[in-house]
């Protein structure tokens, strides 16, 4: 935001509308839009690392340019980018990688040239294995789309005679995928393929048989196929209700085929959890199956952003703002029986306990700070006083002066708030154990169920998690 200012009053580094855009704007609007120039920048990083280079380098002039320069890290710090076009760098960045006898990725999503730089310094040292699904076992990396062919055909017919179309669907929607598998063949000294026949018959064998062998042939079904279906729906509700009637419709035709034997997959399944419940929960004895959640990428702001921050606190300093803050939860709300309207007398009696952060004297000595007067231990003798004690202006009751009486509906939502405290004071010391991973998720697991009281829709979103 410091350097963007200094743009908007230059008129030779930034565009005219740009600079009346942010002129025009408020302080809020300058905050966002700085915000997304810094998201893109992140991307280029990763994937216009070569840009980034250039920049630095002084071959590029145009505002974007000139504001990289601006606010880069000085030559001697190298950063991703230099990852992405040096294996200097790259082994430098690999040399603080924890290695083991072998390292396993297991089908990663495309990766960036930095990352791959990075495997491939790692690699040098450690035998590194990379297990990656790959929907064609002849070589691919040359096929184009029809779209792009003709444009070369257009101004380059030169190199035209070198791209193929290959088959159409991997042409047309296989791109990143193909230039990754193409810089991991180029990356590594060994590729062995595994690769296993299609099975069954019909229209869906026919098009794995296309992708396996690159190859477009045309095919006519000999009589009624359902190996693959295609349905138009308007709505994801609709589509969780066809899917339904199909899964009824396939269970009825095979008598053979159990429920465990089908699965159902989605690109971002947390879309649909909600509606998986509306559907499949409330369906008729006569239409009910037993629906199972596998894991899931439950988008952010559900329900793995509160336990995130949960353990956040759990782990951190103990602010305040930050203990306070996990009330707003309504399945923490839930699970300890805290009236919503009963956060602001909450946070009032917090604030007359002096709590600031910090769990007790020690916790903040390992912070490597002294003064513990407002540590929640602290404040909780304080409460505890207020709770036992008549109100007295005067009145100390072990060093504490109790000038206020916490009573009744008070009392208990304090009192929720002091058991809160508790258990996240137990989570604080034992997150600092070691653990087989099996227990890591059994301690998880009960974590959450002490904190908190998922609703009907985020039950789905914790079976997908867990």
């Amino acid at each position: 935001m410091r350097f963007l200012e200094s743009f908007v009053t230059s008129p030779e580094l930034l565009p005219a509308r740009l600079r009346r855009y942010l002129r025009d704007k408020d302080e809020l609007a300058q905050l966002a839009f700085a915000r997304r120039l810094a998201e893109q920048f992140d991307r280029y990083i990763v994937y216009r690392p070569d840009w980034i280079m250039d920049w630095e380098a002084g071959e590029q002039s145009h505002w974007q340019a000139e504001l990289w320069r601006s606010v880069a890290p000085p030559g001697d710090q190298a950063h991703w980018a230099a990852a992405a076009t040096s294996p200097e760098v790259a082994a430098r960045l690999a040399a603080g990688v924890d290695r083991g006898e072998s390292i396993y990725f297991f089908a990663p999503t495309p990766l960036s040239r930095g990352y791959l730089n990075l495997i491939q310094a790692v690699a040098g040292t450690t035998h590194v294995v990379v297990l990656l699904h790959n929907p064609c076992r002849a070589y691919w990396s040359d096929i184009a789309d029809r779209k792009t062919i003709t444009r070369i055909g257009i101004r380059q017919p030169d190199v035209l005679p070198y791209f193929e179309e290959g088959n159409r669907l991997l042409a047309a929607l296989g791109g990143q995928l193909r230039g990754f598998v193409a810089m991991l063949q180029d990356a590594c000294d060994e590729d062995e393929a595994v690769y296993r026949e299609p099975e069954g018959t019909g229209l869906l064998r026919h098009l794995q048989n296309n992708l396996l062998d690159l190859e477009d042939r045309p095919w006519t079904p000999p009589g009624p196929d359902d190996s693959l279906l295609i349905h138009s729906c308007h709505s994801r509700l609709r589509e969780v209700e066809v899917l339904q009637d199909q899964l009824l419709s396939l269970l009825d035709a095979d008598p053979d085929l159990n429920e465990h034997e089908i699965g159902i997959y989605a690109p971002d399944v947390s879309a649909y959890l909600p509606l998986i419940n509306a559907v499949f929960g409330n369906a008729p004895e006569h239409r009910r199956l037993n629906v199972g959640m596998g894991p899931a990428r439950v988008a952010q702001g559900s329900l793995i952003k509160k336990i995130s921050r949960l353990f956040d606190v759990a782990k951190g300093r103990f602010g305040a703002e930050a203990v306070i803050g996990l009330l707003d939860m309504p399945s923490l709300q839930r699970r300890f029986a805290i009236d919503p309207a009963a956060l602001d007398s909450i946070r009032r009696w917090v604030q007359l306990s002096g709590a600031r952060w910090g769990l007790d004297a020690n916790h903040i000595e390992s912070l490597d700070a002294t003064e513990h007067h407002n540590s929640w231990a602290w404040a909780r003798r304080r409460l505890l006083s207020a709770y036992g004690m008549a109100a007295s202006s005067t009145q100390l009751f072990a060093g504490v002066n109790v000038s206020q009486e916490l009573e009744g509906t008070e009392a208990e939502a304090v009192g929720s708030l002091l058991t809160l405290l508790q258990i996240l004071t137990a989570m604080h010391s034992q997150m600092k154990a070691s653990r087989p991973v099996v227990q890591w998720v059994r301690w998880i697991r009960s974590r959450i169920q002490r904190l908190l009281e998922p609703d009907e829709a985020e039950q789905w979103e914790l079976q997908a998690l867990m």
